[in-house]
């Protein structure tokens, strides 16, 4: 048996491999499927476009299996949270894939198995992988503010003051800028530009942001946040370049980490505070337990994105037939050549690291 934790696309993408390939599993989340696309700003869509271009042997960057497709599903191009969630409520039914509404809280092993307990009891699995994301653990380091994960709808926003540099402060910056003038403190300018989008903003962000940053809607101030406080409803952000005073909740916009909760004892952990990993993305503590999503990290490659991350269910899965001593039959290996047509299979990471000529 194989337990998958955690219903986001890496694991609905995970489980419908597993499903193609005969294995048995079982999906489980504590929350419904998608539960924590549903709570992405009303604004904020995919930074990547979708397209139904698989017939051409392009697959659509936001499918998390072959042969779908969110654009041809969703009729769009982009899209907010609450429709990618039905995209993966839609292949959960399609697929059948086995879905169990549980929260598992902890892991030990029993002999060769693992032994997960949760909210119906106990139960034993043969492999564990994780796949519970990162929208779940924001990075808070102050006393006040409220982190982006929190909004709900930037038109319910008062604020006019961001901390932070990534995505998701560029992404509150565009919305929060329709309706008033804002100041966006970081500790570096934007537009540092790099062939890989995990290092800076994409081109859809780009392409948004930079006429606001022009025309004065979206100001910037390069420091060091240090403390934000609170003191009869006014809120004081100290940089290292002096303080700012603002009548408005400032959004902090900082960022997430691994959500690896119950599961974090499971992993060694790196420098930079990101979990380490077997070349096939097993635990170095324990190989039969794995990490899926976008808190993978390979050979200083970064798999943030989910058209990075679908390439590597193949490699976990195929590793845990080769641990199980199972020969891959006709029917598996036809499964596995779908994903290597549709670059769904990297297992060699020497391509990762090239450059744009132009």
């Amino acid at each position: 048996m194989i337990t998958v934790i955690g219903a986001g696309p890496s694991g609905v993408g995970m489980s419908i491999l597993l499903k193609k390939l005969g294995l048995p599993f079982v999906l489980v989340d504590r929350d419904e499927v998608g539960a924590s696309l549903a709570k992405w700003p009303e604004e904020t869509t995919f930074l990547t476009p979708s397209f139904t271009a698989h017939g051409f042997g392009a697959l659509d960057l936001n499918a998390v299996a072959p042969n779908t497709s969110p654009a041809y599903s969703l009729h769009k191009e982009r899209f907010t949270g609450l429709e990618y969630q039905r995209y993966l409520k839609s292949l959960v039914a399609f697929y059948e894939i086995p879905f169990e509404k549980r929260g598992i809280y902890k892991i030990k092993k029993q002999g060769d198995a693992f032994k997960l307990s949760h909210s119906d009891g106990t139960s034993l699995s043969d492999f564990v992988i994780v796949a519970t994301g990162e929208y779940g653990a924001p990075i808070q380091p102050f006393e006040a503010g409220k982190h982006v994960s929190t909004v709900t709808a930037y038109d319910e926003e008062s604020t006019s003051v961001i901390i932070g540099g990534g995505e998701s402060a560029a992404d509150a910056a565009i919305h929060l800028a329709k309706h008033r003038d804002v100041l966006v403190l970081m500790k570096e300018q934007w537009g540092t530009q790099h062939h890989d989008p995990s290092t800076t903003l994409s081109p859809y962000t780009r392409q948004r942001l930079f006429p606001l940053l022009s025309d004065g809607s979206v100001k910037t101030r390069f420091v060091t946040v240090q403390a934000i406080t609170e003191q009869d409803g006014i809120y004081s952000i100290k940089t290292d370049g002096g303080t700012v005073k603002t009548d408005h909740v400032p959004i902090v916009a900082t960022g997430y980490k691994p959500n690896l909760g119950p599961f974090r004892e499971w992993f060694e952990w790196d420098a930079s505070g990101m979990p380490v990993l077997n070349d096939r993305d097993g635990s170095t503590i324990d190989e039969r337990l794995f990490l899926i999503g976008p808190s993978v990290r390979q050979r200083n490659v970064i798999f943030c994105f989910l058209y990075k991350y679908r390439q590597r269910f193949a490699v976990v899965a195929e590793t845990m037939l080769t641990l199980s001593d199972q020969q891959v039959d006709k029917d598996q290996a036809d499964v596995f050549n779908d994903y290597i047509d549709n670059d769904m299979f990297l297992d060699d990471l020497s391509c990762c690291d090239a450059g744009c000529d132009c």
